[in-house]
């Protein structure tokens, strides 16, 4: 049972709108670029894994994905949570090709692809602290101490080779391919037959877990230095690519392909909320529409029918919730 769907995390959103409206001559772009490309891959590792998930029982096995909870000052985030009536299944999920080397004498993982070495941060550490902080909310939320969590690293790739250092105390039974996955949790089911959580804790624990729920909403103007005014504005077409649509008669028309779209401002808008701030006034986004008349940019601002608030030169329009998330969907 599917409790919270994978969806493009906002992170990813937020990327999206950068590359789209930071020009690539910029000297941030290829770090915006290839962050973006990892979180990207880390993504689509999650979302290969669908057809694994659809292989167990809808029953007894409810699924949480993206999550990243409070503790204390500070969050933790879990690819996916499995909660079951007898345990919970931690998932770190990792998308990588080649061969995965896991040393337990330095605590990293090497990956060997394409003749070329890296390393990276061991992701059995990684979800071995995201059990112990699991536990601690918890028990801080009134749950049993003694429900077992079960932390899993699974490698979506199938054609990926996994090794590890020798006599490596976790790594047999803690690393899968995401094609074991359903047959390592029907084993956790059989080794674990008492039920711990009656099906009303699980929607409880399931509820408190959404609520507390808080995405990751990061300000990626700041994180790479770059300046509003770096950004292009405009309206994007469809079509071409090209940020040269014009308004014409009511609608938007492409100086460039001569596409026509009326509704070709709402991606624009979405992007002033995803990367400069989560409500605008009339001047803020005439500029970045580049249009001329405050009459025109206001009718397509109520035509949108958002929330607002102050009046007179502080009247804003509302853009998206208090989470970051936009409030114009796609």
């Amino acid at each position: 049972m599917i409790v919270k769907p994978l969806k493009v995390p906002l992170h990813l959103l937020k990327y999206e709108a950068l590359l789209r409206r930071l020009p690539e001559h910029h000297p941030r772009y290829r770090d915006v670029q290839q962050d973006d490309a990892k979180y990207t891959a880390g993504h689509r590792g999650e979302d290969a894994l669908t057809y694994h998930y659809d292989r167990l029982p809808d029953k007894d096995f409810y699924r949480l994905h993206d999550l990243r909870l409070p503790l204390s000052k500070h969050f933790f985030q879990l690819d996916t949570l499995i909660l079951t009536p007898r345990f919970a299944a931690i998932l770190e999920v990792k998308n990588f090709a080649g061969t995965l080397i896991f040393d337990h004498v330095f605590n990293q993982l090497i990956r060997r692809h394409n003749g070329r070495e890296e390393a990276f941060e061991d992701p059995l550490l990684q979800v071995a602290e995201q059990k112990e902080m699991l536990t601690r909310w918890l028990r801080l939320q009134g749950f049993p101490q003694d429900y077992p969590i079960k932390p899993l690293v699974v490698i979506s790739h199938a054609n990926t080779v996994i090794k590890a250092s020798d006599n490596h105390p976790t790594a047999r039974n803690t690393i899968i391919h995401a094609n074991f996955l359903p047959k390592k949790l029907h084993d956790y089911w059989t080794a674990h037959p008492r039920h711990i959580l009656s099906d009303s804790h699980i929607h409880s624990l399931s509820q408190t877990l959404l609520q507390n729920h808080t995405p990751q909403n990061p300000d990626l103007l700041d994180r790479y230095n770059i300046k509003p005014s770096d950004l292009i504005t405009g309206i994007q077409c469809a079509s071409c690519t090209r940020f040269a649509m014009a308004r014409k008669r009511g609608s938007w028309v492409c100086t460039s392909c001569s596409s026509t779209d009326r509704l070709a401002h709402l991606p624009a808008v979405r992007d002033f909320a995803l990367l400069i701030g989560p409500s605008v006034r009339n001047r803020e986004l005439r500029q970045f529409l580049q249009l001329t008349s405050p009459k025109v940019t206001s009718n397509l601002l109520n035509a949108l029918h958002l929330p607002t608030q102050g009046k007179n030169k502080s009247y804003r329009y509302t853009l998206a919730h208090p989470s970051g998330i936009p409030l114009i969907t796609p």
